[in-house]
């Protein structure tokens, strides 16, 4: 990872972590394409799911339902981020560094669409 890609991503973290609630502003350019590259073949380039992946299988997550916006905490994101689902969702724990989580934490609340 560059440098400049490493200090986005620290820069918007710590945003997150001073604020201590739901960011407001548009995620970071890194952390967009960090979603489209890995979250988005699953859960859409918009956030808003898609087909379960098997016959029978759970749906993805729509990360635009206020309902989901306001029952799961940033960390119970990470968690399922870096733990998975079952097998519905596998565990990207040793995919993401500590920053990479939370700027997809960022980007998931990012399609809250109370916060636009």
């Amino acid at each position: 990872m560059s440098g400049l890609v490493a200090a986005s991503t620290a820069a918007l973290a710590l945003a997150m972590v001073a604020s201590c609630s739901k960011p407001k502003a548009e995620p970071s350019a890194d952390a967009k394409a960090l979603f489209a590259s890995v979250c988005a073949r699953c859960h859409g380039e918009d956030g808003h799911g898609g087909l379960p992946l098997y016959e029978g299988g759970p749906s993805p997550r729509n990360f635009a339902d206020p309902d989901f916006q306001r029952a799961f905490t940033d960390e119970d994101i990470k968690r399922t981020i870096r733990d998975g689902k079952g097998a519905g969702m596998p565990p990207f724990g040793a995919t993401f560094t500590p920053e990479q989580l939370d700027a997809l934490v960022g980007r998931v609340r990012s399609f809250d669409p109370k916060a636009k």
